[in-house]
Protein backbone atom coordinates (compact mmCIF):
# COMPACT_ATOMS: atom_id res chain seq x y z
CA UNK A 1 0.00 0.00 0.00
CA UNK A 2 1.29 3.14 -1.12
CA UNK A 3 -1.45 5.69 0.04
CA UNK A 4 -1.20 7.43 3.48
CA UNK A 5 -3.42 9.00 5.59
CA UNK A 6 -6.38 10.36 4.28
CA UNK A 7 -5.42 9.26 0.94
CA UNK A 8 -6.26 5.34 2.32
CA UNK A 9 -10.28 5.90 2.74
CA UNK A 10 -10.09 8.16 -0.33
CA UNK A 11 -8.76 5.55 -2.40
CA UNK A 12 -10.84 2.68 -0.56
CA UNK A 13 -13.88 4.75 -0.36
CA UNK A 14 -14.53 6.33 -3.74
CA UNK A 15 -12.99 3.13 -5.87
CA UNK A 16 -15.53 1.19 -3.92
CA UNK A 17 -18.72 3.21 -4.41
CA UNK A 18 -17.64 3.29 -8.16
CA UNK A 19 -17.99 0.07 -8.81
CA UNK A 20 -20.82 -0.30 -6.48
CA UNK A 21 -22.83 2.85 -8.48
CA UNK A 22 -21.09 0.56 -11.51
CA UNK A 23 -23.81 -2.34 -10.62
CA UNK A 24 -26.38 -0.02 -9.26
CA UNK A 25 -26.16 1.61 -13.08
CA UNK A 26 -26.08 -1.88 -15.62
CA UNK A 27 -29.36 -1.68 -16.96
CA UNK A 28 -28.94 1.99 -18.25
CA UNK A 29 -25.18 1.88 -19.38
CA UNK A 30 -25.41 2.30 -23.02
CA UNK A 31 -27.64 5.25 -23.10
CA UNK A 32 -25.22 7.14 -20.11
CA UNK A 33 -21.65 5.98 -21.60
CA UNK A 34 -23.13 6.99 -25.12
CA UNK A 35 -23.45 10.62 -23.69
CA UNK A 36 -20.69 12.17 -23.27
CA UNK A 37 -21.87 14.17 -19.91
CA UNK A 38 -22.07 11.37 -18.12
CA UNK A 39 -19.30 9.60 -20.06
CA UNK A 40 -17.23 12.59 -18.56
CA UNK A 41 -19.13 12.33 -14.88
CA UNK A 42 -18.64 8.16 -14.79
CA UNK A 43 -14.85 8.06 -16.01
CA UNK A 44 -13.49 11.49 -13.82
CA UNK A 45 -12.20 9.31 -11.28
CA UNK A 46 -10.00 7.35 -13.76
CA UNK A 47 -9.45 9.12 -16.89
CA UNK A 48 -7.67 12.98 -17.16
CA UNK A 49 -10.04 13.33 -20.52
CA UNK A 50 -12.77 10.69 -19.61
CA UNK A 51 -14.92 12.68 -22.28
CA UNK A 52 -12.69 11.27 -25.19
CA UNK A 53 -13.42 7.26 -24.13
CA UNK A 54 -15.27 6.15 -27.16
CA UNK A 55 -17.96 4.08 -26.33
CA UNK A 56 -17.57 0.85 -26.54
CA UNK A 57 -14.54 0.82 -24.48
CA UNK A 58 -16.18 2.92 -21.39
CA UNK A 59 -19.38 0.28 -22.53
CA UNK A 60 -16.76 -2.71 -21.99
CA UNK A 61 -15.10 -0.94 -19.23
CA UNK A 62 -18.24 -0.27 -16.60
CA UNK A 63 -19.44 -3.54 -17.68
CA UNK A 64 -16.62 -5.13 -15.98
CA UNK A 65 -15.84 -2.64 -13.09
CA UNK A 66 -18.40 -4.74 -10.37
CA UNK A 67 -17.93 -5.04 -6.76
CA UNK A 68 -17.45 -8.69 -6.92
CA UNK A 69 -15.89 -10.41 -3.90
CA UNK A 70 -12.74 -10.59 -5.57
CA UNK A 71 -13.02 -7.51 -6.28
CA UNK A 72 -13.81 -6.13 -2.37
CA UNK A 73 -11.17 -8.81 -1.55
CA UNK A 74 -8.47 -6.98 -3.72
CA UNK A 75 -9.84 -3.53 -2.86
CA UNK A 76 -9.88 -4.05 1.30
CA UNK A 77 -5.69 -5.37 0.77
CA UNK A 78 -4.81 -3.14 -1.13
CA UNK A 79 -5.94 0.01 1.45
CA UNK A 80 -5.68 -1.82 4.41
CA UNK A 81 -3.00 -4.88 3.92
CA UNK A 82 0.27 -4.62 4.54
CA UNK A 83 2.61 -1.73 3.47
CA UNK A 84 4.55 -1.91 0.50
CA UNK A 85 7.76 -3.22 1.04
CA UNK A 86 9.78 -2.30 -2.07
CA UNK A 87 12.84 -3.96 -3.16
CA UNK A 88 16.69 -3.23 -2.40
CA UNK A 89 18.99 -1.15 -4.63
CA UNK A 90 20.49 -3.11 -7.38
CA UNK A 91 17.84 -5.93 -7.02
CA UNK A 92 15.83 -5.38 -10.41
CA UNK A 93 17.71 -4.64 -13.63
CA UNK A 94 15.13 -2.76 -15.62
CA UNK A 95 11.79 -1.54 -14.02
CA UNK A 96 10.24 1.91 -15.53
CA UNK A 97 7.01 3.25 -13.36
CA UNK A 98 4.14 4.90 -15.95
CA UNK A 99 2.72 7.93 -13.72
CA UNK A 100 -0.36 10.18 -15.01
CA UNK A 101 0.13 13.56 -13.88
CA UNK A 102 -3.54 13.75 -12.73
CA UNK A 103 -3.78 10.57 -11.45
CA UNK A 104 -6.98 10.79 -9.10
CA UNK A 105 -5.85 7.50 -8.03
CA UNK A 106 -2.34 7.34 -6.97
CA UNK A 107 -2.23 11.06 -6.48
CA UNK A 108 1.29 12.21 -7.99
CA UNK A 109 2.02 13.12 -4.35
CA UNK A 110 3.01 9.15 -3.99
CA UNK A 111 5.88 8.95 -6.73
CA UNK A 112 8.65 10.13 -4.20
CA UNK A 113 7.62 7.15 -1.63
CA UNK A 114 7.11 5.15 -5.15
CA UNK A 115 11.05 5.75 -6.29
CA UNK A 116 12.11 5.23 -2.41
CA UNK A 117 10.60 1.35 -1.85
CA UNK A 118 11.78 1.07 -5.21
CA UNK A 119 15.78 2.82 -5.84
CA UNK A 120 16.12 1.09 -9.44
CA UNK A 121 13.26 2.15 -11.40
CA UNK A 122 13.20 4.74 -13.24
CA UNK A 123 9.30 7.46 -13.64
CA UNK A 124 7.74 7.51 -16.67
CA UNK A 125 5.52 10.61 -16.33
CA UNK A 126 2.24 10.59 -18.21
CA UNK A 127 1.39 14.09 -19.05
CA UNK A 128 -2.59 14.29 -19.79
CA UNK A 129 -3.32 11.32 -18.12
CA UNK A 130 -4.94 9.72 -15.17
CA UNK A 131 -5.00 6.12 -13.78
CA UNK A 132 -5.19 4.87 -16.84
CA UNK A 133 -2.93 5.52 -19.28
CA UNK A 134 -4.41 2.77 -21.79
CA UNK A 135 -7.59 4.91 -22.20
CA UNK A 136 -5.66 8.15 -21.66
CA UNK A 137 -3.12 8.26 -23.87
CA UNK A 138 -2.71 4.49 -26.00
CA UNK A 139 -0.12 5.35 -28.24
CA UNK A 140 2.38 6.61 -25.47
CA UNK A 141 1.41 3.77 -23.48
CA UNK A 142 2.14 1.11 -26.29
CA UNK A 143 5.03 2.92 -26.98
CA UNK A 144 6.75 2.86 -23.30
CA UNK A 145 5.83 -1.05 -23.14
CA UNK A 146 7.98 -1.72 -26.35
CA UNK A 147 10.64 0.15 -25.59
CA UNK A 148 11.15 -1.10 -22.33
CA UNK A 149 10.35 -4.90 -23.10
CA UNK A 150 12.44 -4.35 -25.97
CA UNK A 151 15.47 -2.70 -24.26
CA UNK A 152 15.34 0.69 -25.89
CA UNK A 153 13.72 2.66 -22.92
CA UNK A 154 15.33 6.28 -22.84
CA UNK A 155 14.61 8.13 -18.98
CA UNK A 156 12.87 11.25 -19.45
CA UNK A 157 14.40 14.03 -18.10
CA UNK A 158 13.31 15.13 -14.72
CA UNK A 159 10.38 17.74 -14.12
CA UNK A 160 10.35 18.94 -10.21
CA UNK A 161 6.47 18.86 -9.65
CA UNK A 162 5.99 22.22 -7.44
CA UNK A 163 4.24 22.01 -3.88
CA UNK A 164 1.60 24.12 -5.36
CA UNK A 165 0.50 21.40 -8.32
CA UNK A 166 0.53 19.12 -5.15
CA UNK A 167 -2.30 21.38 -3.46
CA UNK A 168 -3.80 21.59 -6.49
CA UNK A 169 -4.00 17.67 -6.88
CA UNK A 170 -5.18 17.39 -2.84
CA UNK A 171 -8.53 19.31 -3.56
CA UNK A 172 -9.20 17.87 -6.53
CA UNK A 173 -9.42 14.41 -5.00
CA UNK A 174 -11.67 16.14 -2.43
CA UNK A 175 -13.86 17.52 -5.12
CA UNK A 176 -13.66 14.19 -7.38
CA UNK A 177 -14.71 12.39 -4.39
CA UNK A 178 -17.85 14.20 -3.48
CA UNK A 179 -18.38 14.18 -7.00
CA UNK A 180 -19.18 10.35 -6.83
CA UNK A 181 -20.44 10.51 -3.55
CA UNK A 182 -23.10 12.51 -5.08
CA UNK A 183 -23.58 10.90 -8.06
CA UNK A 184 -23.82 7.67 -6.26
CA UNK A 185 -26.34 8.88 -4.01
CA UNK A 186 -28.66 10.45 -6.42
CA UNK A 187 -28.69 7.21 -8.25
CA UNK A 188 -29.06 5.42 -5.66
CA UNK A 189 -32.00 7.40 -3.67
CA UNK A 190 -33.05 8.96 -6.95
CA UNK A 191 -34.16 6.01 -8.76
CA UNK A 192 -36.22 4.83 -5.88
CA UNK A 193 -38.80 7.75 -5.96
Amino acid sequence: MLWQGWQVAYFYQSVRLSAQLSSLIQPILPPLVSNPVSRTLLFAQFSAHPWTISTPVALNGFREFLPTPSFIKLLDSLAHGPPQQGTPIGSISILVIGWGRQDRICPPSLVKRALALFPDAQLHWFSNCGHVPQLDVPAETVALILAVTEGRYEPQTPVLTSAKESEVTGKVFIGVGVAVLLVGLFLTFGRKR
